[in-house]
């Protein structure tokens, strides 16, 4: 069958378009955090923050994990779609009945804006006199770092 030479333009035409407007096939950048891990360190807002401390937040099997100085803490994440990617939000319940929230944001490439809130429980005398029953801690990634 031969075509006419418009009925080619078309078809090129069509061709040409569709390879360029199509995203089969093209790697977009994953929303989840599932499998990803980030060196860092954390500090207290505000005039409290003075000293950070370094360990690592990580993403495994639907639970958020930090790990600092030989202890782990987890609870279950979830994600919340935005118009930039995902927030995240897990509850960590402590040992002594403390909690932290922990909420951030994940682009598919990017960690940023991770807090964690720490909803203390009165009982150690120094801690009482120094810190409020709630604590904000602020979250850097090293260089958003991700492994």
């Amino acid at each position: 069958m031969k075509l006419s030479p418009v009925a080619k333009s078309l078809c090129f035409c069509l061709l040409f378009c569709t390879s360029i407007f199509s995203t089969h096939g093209m790697a977009e950048p994953s929303l989840s955090l599932e499998g990803l891990s980030y060196s860092g360190s954390i500090k207290a807002k505000g005039i409290i923050g003075l000293v950070s401390v370094k360990g690592t937040l990580s993403f495994k099997d639907g639970y958020l994990k930090w790990q600092a100085k030989g202890n782990e803490d987890s609870g279950l994440y979830t994600l919340q779609p935005d118009e930039h990617g995902v927030t995240f939000k897990s509850l960590v319940v402590l040992d002594n009945h403390e909690k932290v929230i922990w909420t951030g944001h994940f682009d598919g490439e990017h960690l940023t804006q991770v807090s964690a809130v720490w909803h203390r429980s009165p009982g150690d005398a120094i801690h009482d006199l120094l810190l409020p029953d709630k604590v904000t801690l602020l979250f850097r990634p090293d260089m958003n770092h991700k492994k």
